[in-house]
């Protein structure tokens, strides 16, 4: 009997430490979705993003840009031209 209560009694307050650490993650995570996290302001996170006004001219090696005229059309294996195999 005593090893019965003992078990309880520590089932019970291994329990009760987990519920709540699950009680704090839920409220840690609700703050933080609703207000962010507490001192930090969101805008000073990522600095002014300035685009430069020039294209980008294509890579010199050969490869081929999306969106330029000499970008050769896809090849689709399987189409409706092909024959059968076997």
């Amino acid at each position: 009997m005593r090893v019965t209560r003992a078990f309880v009694a520590s089932l019970g307050a291994g329990l009760s430490l987990v519920a709540a650490a699950v009680t704090l993650l839920f409220i840690l995570s609700a703050v933080v979705a609703v207000k962010g996290w507490p001192g930090i302001d969101p805008e000073d996170d990522v600095p002014n993003l300035v685009l430069a006004d020039a294209l980008v001219a294509p890579a010199a090696d050969g490869v081929a840009v999306p969106g330029d005229d000499a970008t050769p059309a896809p090849i689709v294996l399987g189409g409706p031209d092909a024959a059968p195999a076997g």
